[in-house]
């Protein structure tokens, strides 16, 4: 059997813990048993407050989409993320890359609880090719021009709608982003 100095010696080591955990300065054993359930109600009131800024932290992110764009060496990487995933938000992001030129080249998405897409997005192949087809055509039209041989109005004219088609719809990272976050917007709306 445990004798009462045994049994009081345990005790008065579990207060002490008791004491270190609670912060207490108290050294009898009610005073530390109070400080305890001081400490205790503090610590409750703390989980309150923390739960409430997590649930009004959740409902902001809701609001908020993370999107982010790099710039690759011809093109693109997008990533989106949403804590929660809205129907035709997919379809809806994609849309916006055709309407800005933008080509997908490759695309991973997640549409469970979540929404998460990583695309990798290139300025249109066929914009590309336009302007190399330009750059070819003016070093052709400035070699005529130094043999003295005549330019067609038709081919200079030609020259001129590519380039200003080209420089109108030039595609930077700001570019993206912003085409990605009105996709969410509209897709909300609906």
């Amino acid at each position: 059997m445990v004798s009462r100095e045994q049994k009081r010696g345990v005790l008065h080591e579990k207060l002490q813990i008791l004491r270190s955990v609670a912060h207490s300065h108290a050294e009898d054993d009610m005073s530390i048993i109070s400080d305890a359930s001081s400490y205790i109600k503090e610590l409750k009131q703390k989980i309150t407050k923390l739960n409430q800024e997590i649930a009004s932290g959740q409902h902001a992110k809701v609001c908020q989409p993370l999107v982010s764009v790099e710039v690759l060496e011809n093109g693109f990487l997008i990533n989106v993320f949403m804590d929660k995933c809205i129907p035709g938000l997919l379809a809806s992001i994609l849309e916006a890359f055709d309407e800005i030129g933008l080509s997908v080249l490759e695309a991973r998405a997640t549409c469970t609880g979540s929404f998460r897409l990583q695309a990798v997005g290139e300025v249109g192949i066929l914009k590309h090719h336009v302007h190399t087809f330009v750059l070819h055509y003016c070093f052709f039209i400035e070699i005529k021009k130094r043999m003295h041989q005549p330019v067609f109005p038709v081919e200079t004219k030609f020259i001129f709608i590519c380039m200003q088609e080209e420089g109108d719809e030039l595609i930077d990272a700001h570019a993206v982003e912003q085409a990605v976050v009105q996709a969410i917007k509209n897709c909300r709306a609906n």
